[in-house]
C-alpha cells in the first residue's frame, strides 16, 4: 500500500483533536483513516491502541500497540501505555518490560515509574515496588495516583499506618479521588477504627452518591458496628448499581448466615460463586455456612475447593484443620510454615495467628506434640499481641479484685431487700435455660442434648446480657463507678429488661416452651439473671480444670478472650471463677445444677436423664440421639455436636503434662 505521510499526519490531527475533546468514536474513525493512509504509521497504531484501551477493548490496544512498537521500540510514551495496558491484562512480567523501556529513555519519567510499580507490586516484589513508587512522587510530587498505589502496597503488607499516610497525602492533592477514600476506608477496616472507615466512606458518598467501592465498604463497617439493616441495604444498593458485584453477594450472603438465614445465605453463596468460581473467600463462606447447617461433608468439600483456588489461602487451611476431621496433605505444614517466612506473601497479624493454629493442630494430629506446642505458644502470642495493640490486655490481679467486688456488692441482704421484684413476671416465654461455665466445658454438648427435646429450642450464645450490663455501666458512671452504681438499678429497668429478652427469646423459640441462652460468661452474671428470672435453671457445665485450660490455650478464639493467650493467666482466670461460682452457689436462690463432662461422656443416658428431669420435662428417647437432631451451632463445638458423645477428649492434658506446667502451678490444688 502506498504511504501518504502528509494525509496521515492530517487525520492523525483532526483524531487527536476529537480524541482530546473526550469525542472517541469520532477519533477512531480518524485514527484508521490515517493508517489507510499509511499502515505503518506507529503513531496512528498507538493512538488507536489507546482509544481500544479506554473503550475496554484491552487485548485489542495490546495488539495495536505492540505493532507500534515494532516500528518504534524505544518511544517512551508508547511503552507507558503498553504498561498501563499489560498492567490491566495482568501480564506484569511484560508490563514491567514496557515500562523499563519507557524510562531507559527518560529516566525521570514519573508515569512510568507508577506503573512499574504496580507491574512488580503484583508480582510480590514489594521491596522494588516501593522503590518504583518512590520514584514516581519524587518526579511528580502532585502524583496521586502515585501515592494511592504505594498505599495500596502497603496495605497489601499490613503496614496499615505507613498506607493511612499515603492514601491522605494522596486526597490532599486531589480531594476528589475516590480510590483513594476507598482505600483508605479499608486501610481504617483492618486497623479496627471503624468510627473512622464510616466516615472516609460517607465524605466520599457526598462527592459521588453511586461510588460502588464506598457503598460497598460502608456495608461492611455497618455489618462490623452489628448494624445489620445498614449493611443489608449498602450491599443490596450496590448489587442494585452492579449487579454481578460477587463480593457484596458474597457478603450479604455471610450477614445472613450470622444472623442464621442460612438458607437464603447459601443461595447467595452459590450465586457469587457463579459469577466468581476461583473466589476462595466465597467457597470459605460457603463451606462455613454449611458446617452451621449440618451439612459437614458438603462444608468440607467446599473448604478443599477454596484451598484448591488459592493455594495460600490460609483461612481455608484454618478452617479445614479446626474441623478436627482433616489432616492436610503431608507438604502443607510445610508451604504454611514457609508463607510464614515469606516476604513475598502479605499475610494479615489474623492470618498468622490462624497459620500458627493451624500448624499446630496439624502437628498435634500428627502425633508431633512439641512442636504442636510451640506452634500453639507462638500462635498465642501472635494473638496477644493483636489484641494488645486493640487494648485488649489481662491483668490477673485487677480481675480478680472486680469478681471480689461483685461477691462484696451482691450479697444475700441485697437480694432480700430485692425480693418483691421477682414478684414481676414476663408473660411472653417461660424463664429460660441458661447454661454456663467455663468455655471448652461442655456448654455446646449440654445445649444440643436440651435442644434435642420437642420442648425445647437452642438459641446459642446470646449477648443480651451482657450487653445490659454493659449499658448500664456507661449510663451509670462506666466501669469504675460499678457495682456500686447498682444502688441506681430499678425495677422498671430489670423488668424492661425481661420483657425485651423475653421477647428476643419467642422470636427465637420456633414454637418451644423453653429455650437454652448457652453464653458460658453468663456465670459472672448471675446476680442480674436472678432479679430478672428467679425461676430461672442454670445447668453449670463442669469439667477437668486442666482439659478445659488446655482447650481454651488451644482455642483461637473469635471473641477478644487475652486471659486465654498465656497459660499462667489462664490459671488466673479459671481460680476466679471458681472461687465466684461457688459463692453464687451458696449466695443465690437460683436452681442450679452441675454437669460433670466426664461423668456425662462416661454414662450418657443417666446424665441425659437427670438433666432432663431437671427441667422438668418429660423423657424423650430422642435426646439422646441429639447429635442427629437438625441444629445450628455457631461456637467452635459445631463439628463435634454432630457425632455421638466421646470420650477421646477426657485427660488430654495429660499428653501435655510438662508443658502446661505453667498452668499448674497456678492451679495448685484445683483439678
Amino acid at each position: 500500500m502506498a504511504r501518504d505521510n502528509s494525509k496521515a499526519q492530517d487525520l492523525l490531527g483532526k483524531g487527536a483533536e476529537a480524541h482530546q475533546a473526550g469525542q472517541f468514536d469520532k477519533a477512531e474513525k480518524f485514527y484508521k483513516r490515517a493508517l489507510k493512509a499509511d499502515s505503518n504509521n506507529a503513531d496512528a497504531l498507538h493512538l488507536l491502541g489507546l482509544i481500544s484501551h479506554q473503550k475496554g477493548r484491552d487485548e485489542y490496544a495490546a495488539q495495536l500497540i505492540g505493532k507500534a512498537l515494532a516500528i518504534k521500540p524505544s518511544e517512551p510514551a508508547i511503552n507507558t501505555n503498553m504498561a498501563i495496558v499489560l498492567n490491566t491484562l495482568q501480564r506484569w512480567p511484560e508490563a514491567e518490560r514496557a515500562a523499563i523501556a519507557a524510562i531507559k529513555a527518560v529516566p525521570e519519567h514519573a508515569e512510568a515509574y507508577n506503573n512499574l510499580g504496580r507491574a512488580l507490586a503484583a508480582q510480590n516484589k514489594y521491596v522494588e515496588a516501593e522503590v518504583a513508587y518512590d520514584k514516581a512522587i519524587e518526579y511528580a510530587p502532585n502524583n496521586a495516583a502515585a501515592e494511592n498505589n504505594l498505599g495500596h502496597l502497603h496495605m497489601q503488607q499490613g503496614r496499615y499506618e505507613l498506607a493511612e499516610g499515603a492514601f491522605l497525602r494522596a486526597i490532599e492533592i486531589d480531594g476528589t479521588f475516590l480510590l483513594a477514600f476507598s482505600n483508605l476506608a479499608t486501610t481504617y477496616m483492618a486497623m479496627d477504627w471503624l468510627d473512622r472507615a464510616e466516615e472516609v466512606c460517607r465524605t466520599a458518598l457526598r462527592i459521588e452518591p453511586n461510588f460502588v467501592p464506598a457503598i460497598h465498604s460502608l456495608g461492611v463497617v455497618l455489618s462490623r458496628n452489628k448494624q445489620f439493616d445498614g449493611a443489608e441495604q449498602a450491599f443490596r444498593q450496590v448489587m442494585d448499581i452492579a449487579p454481578g458485584h460477587s463480593q457484596a453477594i458474597s457478603n450479604l450472603a455471610a450477614l445472613y448466615s450470622a444472623q442464621s438465614r442460612f438458607d437464603e445465605a447459601e443461595e447467595l453463596f452459590k450465586c457469587a460463586i457463579q459469577l466468581e468460581p476461583k473466589s476462595a473467600h466465597a467457597h470459605i463462606n460457603l463451606g462455613v455456612c454449611y458446617a452451621e447447617l449440618g451439612q459437614m461433608e458438603q462444608a468440607l468439600k467446599s473448604l478443599k475447593t477454596a484451598v484448591a483456588c488459592d493455594p495460600n489461602n490460609i483461612d481455608a487451611y484454618y478452617a479445614l484443620s479446626t474441623s478436627g476431621k482433616e489432616v492436610l496433605e503431608p507438604a502443607t505444614p510445610a508451604h504454611i510454615a514457609a508463607l510464614l517466612e515469606s516476604d513475598r506473601v502479605a499475610l494479615t497479624s489474623d492470618q498468622r495467628t490462624k497459620a500458627h493454629f493451624t500448624l499446630a493442630m496439624q502437628n498435634e494430629r500428627s502425633g508431633d506434640l512439641g512442636h504442636s506446642f510451640d506452634y500453639y505458644i507462638s500462635g498465642n502470642q501472635q494473638r496477644a499481641e493483636l489484641l494488645a495493640a486493640d487494648g485488649q490486655v489481662f491483668d490477673p490481679v485487677l480481675h480478680r479484685e472486680e469478681f471480689d467486688q461483685l461477691k462484696a456488692t451482691f450479697t444475700s441482704d441485697f437480694f432480700a431487700q430485692r425480693a418483691e421484684w421477682g414478684a414481676k413476671k414476663s408473660n411472653v416465654i417461660s424463664s429460660p435455660i441458661f447454661v454456663i461455665g467455663m468455655p471448652r466445658s461442655g456448654t455446646t454438648l449440654i445445649e444440643q442434648i436440651i435442644a434435642a427435646h420437642p420442648k425445647a429450642e437452642g438459641a446459642g450464645e446470646l449477648a443480651d446480657i451482657p450487653t445490659f450490663i454493659d449499658g448500664f455501666k456507661r449510663a451509670t458512671g462506666g466501669d469504675d463507678e460499678f457495682p456500686a452504681s447498682v444502688k441506681h438499678l430499678t425495677l422498671d429497668q430489670v423488668s424492661s429488661w425481661s420483657e425485651t429478652y423475653s421477647a428476643k427469646l419467642e422470636k427465637l423459640s420456633n414454637g418451644a416452651a423453653y429455650v437454652v441462652d448457652k453464653t458460658p460468661f453468663n456465670y459472672a452474671n448471675l446476680w442480674l439473671i436472678q432479679m430478672m428470672y428467679p425461676a430461672a435453671k442454670i445447668i453449670h457445665c463442669k469439667r477437668d480444670l486442666r482439659d478445659v485450660g488446655l482447650s481454651c490455650f488451644q482455642q483461637n478464639f473469635v471473641q477478644p478472650h487475652p486471659w486465654s493467650c498465656n497459660l499462667e493467666h489462664v490459671g488466673s482466670y479459671i481460680k476466679a471463677y471458681v472461687d465466684l461460682m461457688a459463692y453464687w452457689q451458696a449466695t443465690l436462690s437460683l436452681d442450679i445444677l452441675d454437669v460433670s463432662y466426664e461423668d456425662l461422656v462416661a454414662d450418657p443416658a443417666t446424665d441425659c436423664r437427670r438433666i432432663i428431669e431437671f427441667l422438668g420435662l418429660d423423657w424423650q428417647d430422642d435426646v439422646l440421639n441429639f447429635h442427629a437432631a437438625e441444629s445450628k451451632v455457631k461456637t467452635a463445638s459445631k463439628w463435634q455436636v454432630r457425632e455421638p458423645v466421646y470420650q477421646r477428649s477426657v485427660g488430654r492434658w495429660e499428653k501435655y503434662k510438662a508443658q502446661l506446667k505453667p498452668l499448674n502451678d497456678v492451679l495448685g490444688d484445683l483439678k
